[in-house]
């Protein structure tokens, strides 16, 4: 694989899409990248833990009351969400400068906050272009 979009110094273990003017383009990322992009978002950890603020009207209401057994799935999606992101930071702690599982870049964010990385990295170095992750392009221009 070819040099990484990010850091240009490693060799990319991943690829990342972004969209740069309306043209998509897939960028090799290294592991260190994706690692850093990982510890520097704490968006997964804060909305799995928030989630779990729905225990309080479970407690509230009762778990066999509709707001009850709402609020439980809800909170029990949160909590799948924390421990994946969770188990991913530890995955990519522990194997640094490894290859990133693929469990870890489709399930615990790691693509889209690589993504992300990688779309402001590549708005600072280009100027007077649009860059868009994928995720913001499709919900920008709607499938026809």
């Amino acid at each position: 694989m070819e040099q990484c979009g990010l850091c240009r110094q490693r060799e990319g273990v991943r690829e990342a899409g972004v969209y740069i003017d309306g043209e998509k383009k897939q960028v090799p990322v290294c592991a260190h990248c994706i690692h850093d992009a990982m510890r520097k978002n704490h968006y997964g950890i804060g909305f799995g833990a928030g989630l779990q603020l729905c225990w309080f009207v479970v407690a509230g209401k009762g778990l066999f009351s509709v707001a009850g057994g709402f609020a439980a799935l809800i909170a029990l999606y949160g909590l799948a969400r924390l421990l994946l992101v969770l188990a991913g930071h530890l995955a990519l702690r522990l194997g640094k400068g490894g290859p990133v599982p693929g469990w870890v870049w489709k399930y615990a964010m790691a693509q889209a906050v690589t993504e992300d990385a990688l779309r402001d990295a590549l708005a600072e170095r280009i100027c007077n272009v649009k860059v868009q992750t994928p995720r913001e392009y499709e919900r920008t221009h709607p499938a026809k």
